[in-house]
């Protein structure tokens, strides 16, 4: 009996300290994007690779910012009545450089980010972020400007 006792204690204990930071944050931030090779997939419809580079301020429920330089690959469809669609994978870096992965997936004027992982303080950390988009005025067809806010949450196990 003793020892089904000390077994259900040291459960507890380890069950209390395995516990995962959840955030929840919203975010805004800006970016520039650059379509690469693109091609016509019938009437107005195009389909291209694209790049961009950001930066997002993530402002936690407890006033907490953390900072992020934002980098995404990924393969849009444009020209359809619903808007831009597509897919792309990113990697957002803190200041103190530990990774965030997401996966990146596009529709209309929004984009939906599954948290898939990274490094240091957010190895194993999981969560959805939801964003709208809106592109700006540039001088050049080249390339996009745009702005980003939104909102979600992030489960961080290793979050300090």
């Amino acid at each position: 009996m003793k020892i089904l006792k000390n077994i259900a204690l040291c459960s507890t204990l380890v069950a209390g300290t395995v516990s995962a930071e959840k955030l929840d944050i919203d975010l805004s931030g800006s970016f520039y994007a650059t379509a690469g090779h693109s091609i016509g997939i019938g009437g107005e419809k195009s389909a291209f690779v694209y790049s961009v580079y950001g930066a997002s301020n993530l402002k936690t429920a407890k006033g907490k910012r953390l900072r992020f330089s934002v980098e995404c690959l990924g393969f849009d469809e444009m020209g359809s009545t619903e808007g831009t669609h597509g897919i792309g994978r990113c990697n957002w870096i803190d200041e103190s450089q530990d990774k965030l992965f997401a996966s990146l997936s596009t529709v209309g004027g929004g984009n939906q980010y599954k948290v898939t992982g990274g490094t240091g303080k957010w190895e194993n950390a999981k969560g959805v972020i939801t964003t709208t988009f809106v592109y700006l005025p540039t001088s050049s067809d080249k390339f996009y400007l745009g702005t980003e806010d939104g909102s979600g949450s992030i489960i961080a196990p290793n979050y300090k």
